[in-house]
């Protein structure tokens, strides 16, 4: 393993991926997780290459009769506070953002963003469409400091939420959540 894989955050979030990963495959999910395909040392985003580019993949491809989705998977311990805006927010690299919406527009599959709150203990989840959406938008970072090329970051409350263990088996597997409902 490379150092990056043997880092606590490689593995916070590694270990949400398979946790989330399963519970979707208890609500009848087919998983390919994208991670697998991270280079022979496992030290690069899994890309999808095409003859001029390659396309940053979220985590999972989630299938399942029919539909196709595609899974960002996070650990976050806890949202952050931000000042400015007087919410709690959760961000992801704006660079990743780009990606995920190309990934939307070439495969015609959405993307969604799997948030695991450690402290809470709650899953939260939101499509990249609804999130982008810039009445979502809590704020946007354009330094390097946090992530090369920036960070976009949105109110908790902008999230559909799950408390993980409030209910065994994560939620009754016969209520569709909305990412597994077909795009309108």
């Amino acid at each position: 393993m490379t150092a990056f894989q043997d880092s606590a955050s490689f593995l916070r979030g590694r270990a949400a991926e398979l946790r989330i990963g399963a519970l979707l495959q208890e609500r009848g999910f087919y998983i390919l997780p994208a991670c697998d395909f991270s280079g022979p040392a496992g030290d690069r985003a899994p890309k999808i290459r095409g003859a001029q580019e390659g396309i940053v993949l979220p985590d999972l491809v989630l299938a399942k009769k029919g539909l196709l989705v595609l899974a960002e998977v996070k650990a976050k311990k806890e949202p952050t506070f931000t000042i400015l805006t007087g919410t709690y927010d959760h961000g992801i690299s704006r660079r990743l953002c780009r990606h995920y919406l190309r990934c939307q527009e070439e495969f015609g599959a959405h993307v969604w963003l799997f948030i695991l709150e450690e402290k809470s203990q709650t899953l939260l989840f939101q499509s990249i469409d609804e999130l982008r959406k810039s009445s979502n938008v809590s704020h946007v970072y354009e330094g390097d400091v946090m992530d090369q090329g920036g960070m976009v970051f949105w109110p908790r409350d902008v999230f559909q939420k799950i408390v993980v263990d409030a209910i065994p088996g994560l939620f009754d597997v016969t209520i569709p959540l909305a990412f597994e409902l077909p795009p309108r």
